[in-house]
C-alpha cells in the first residue's frame, strides 16, 4: 500500500467520513494527538535562580520580566524579607511562593502584576437576640438564675458567692431581651428588700450572685418576695 494512499485515507477518517471501499481502516492504530497551546503570558514561563531572604521589591524584580508592569497596593511592604526558588516552577508559581509568607496574593493580567494584601474575612457578627424569660411563682432567685443560664449558654456558679436566698412573686412573670437585660430587670425588682440580688458575670461565661444593702429596714419591705 503506497503511502499517499495512507495519507488520503487517515484525512478521511479525520473528517467523520466513510473511507473509501477497499481502504484500511486505521482508526483502531490512530491514537488521539493531544494539542498543547502554549500561554501568552511570560509569567507562565520557567522560572530561573533563587533568592534568599531578600526584600520583596528585589525578589519581585527578578521573578517578573522586564514585559510586565508590577504594582503594589496599598500597604504592602515592599521591604519585607522573603525567599523564593525556581525549583522546576514557572515565574508565577515562583511569585506565589514569595509573597505567601508575606500574606500578600499576586493578580495577573497580561501585561501587569498586582500585589495586594491577602483580603481578610469579615468577622462573623453575633447579635444579641431578644429572647423571653420566665419567672415563675415563689421561684427562688437562684433556681431562675440556674434556668436562665442554661437556656443562654452561659454556666452558674454550683455555690453562689452570697447565701442569701430570694424568693419572686406570687405570680408568673416574663421579660423579653437580652440575657444581661434580663439579669438586671430580675435583680430591680427586689430593689426595695434590704439585700438586693446583683448578678455579675465571672471570666468563662460563669453567673454568680452578690447581696447589695439597698439601706431598706425588713420592717418597711412588703411580703412574700423576700425570704
Amino acid at each position: 500500500m503506497n503511502r499517499q494512499y495512507l495519507r488520503v485515507a487517515a484525512a478521511t477518517l479525520a473528517l467523520g467520513l466513510a473511507p473509501a471501499p477497499g481502504a484500511v481502516s486505521l482508526a483502531a492504530d490512530t491514537a488521539p494527538i493531544a494539542l498543547t497551546i502554549p500561554s501568552s503570558n511570560p509569567m507562565d514561563t520557567a522560572a530561573a535562580g533563587f533568592g534568599n531572604r531578600i526584600p520583596l521589591r528585589v525578589a519581585v524584580h527578578a521573578i517578573v520580566p522586564d514585559a510586565i508592569a508590577v504594582e503594589f497596593a496599598p500597604g504592602v511592604d515592599t521591604e519585607a524579607v522573603t525567599s523564593w526558588q525556581a525549583g522546576g516552577r514557572t515565574r508565577r508559581q515562583a511569585l506565589d511562593q514569595a509573597l505567601a509568607p508575606l500574606g500578600l496574593v499576586a493578580d495577573y493580567t497580561a501585561a501587569v502584576v498586582r500585589i495586594a494584601l491577602v483580603p481578610k474575612e469579615a468577622p462573623d457578627i453575633v447579635l444579641a437576640v431578644p429572647t423571653t424569660w420566665h419567672v415563675y411563682p415563689r421561684e427562688h432567685v437562684a433556681d431562675v438564675l440556674r434556668r436562665w443560664a442554661k437556656q443562654s449558654g452561659w454556666k452558674a456558679l454550683p455555690v453562689f458567692s452570697t447565701s442569701d436566698d430570694w424568693q419572686t412573686y406570687d405570680m408568673e412573670q416574663e421579660f423579653t431581651g437580652t440575657f444581661e437585660d434580663a439579669l438586671a430587670w430580675l435583680s430591680s425588682g427586689f430593689i426595695d428588700e434590704p439585700m438586693q440580688p446583683v448578678p455579675v458575670t465571672r471570666p468563662g461565661h460563669v453567673i454568680d450572685v452578690i447581696a447589695v444593702p439597698t439601706g431598706n429596714r425588713p420592717q418597711d419591705i412588703s411580703q412574700g418576695r423576700y425570704n
